[in-house]
């Protein structure tokens, strides 16, 4: 998935948009990974956690996983706790690694 002859061979030329000021929140399956029938189904293009650590480094951090798997099958795949939104949104994983559930902490307010 990840051919980065073919990738820079078209966008080599180009100034990167994307700067340190930019935080990235980036979808697992159909962006970071292709769909497939099942979620064990799915394969990970190698290299894709040192590529998530890489950009993660460049931006001071500032890189988040978004899925509607869980907590688990996100790291699985990213082989590192990134920060992330899991389960659509409703787990949520900060960068010092604490989780939160925010409708279950909103509902019990």
């Amino acid at each position: 998935m990840l051919d980065r002859g073919i990738i820079h061979a078209h966008f080599g030329g180009m100034k990167p948009i994307l700067t340190r000021d930019h935080a990235l929140f980036l979808d697992l399956d159909g962006t970071l990974l292709e769909f497939a029938p099942t979620a064990e189904e799915v394969a990970v293009p190698a290299g894709l956690g040192a590529m998530l650590r890489g950009l993660a480094a460049q931006r001071d951090g500032a890189l988040a996983i978004l899925s509607g798997r869980s907590l688990a099958q996100i790291d699985a795949v990213t082989a590192d706790p990134f920060p992330a939104g899991a389960e659509h949104g409703f787990v949520l994983r900060d960068a010092a690694g604490r989780i939160h559930h925010p409708v279950r902490q909103t509902a019990n307010r």
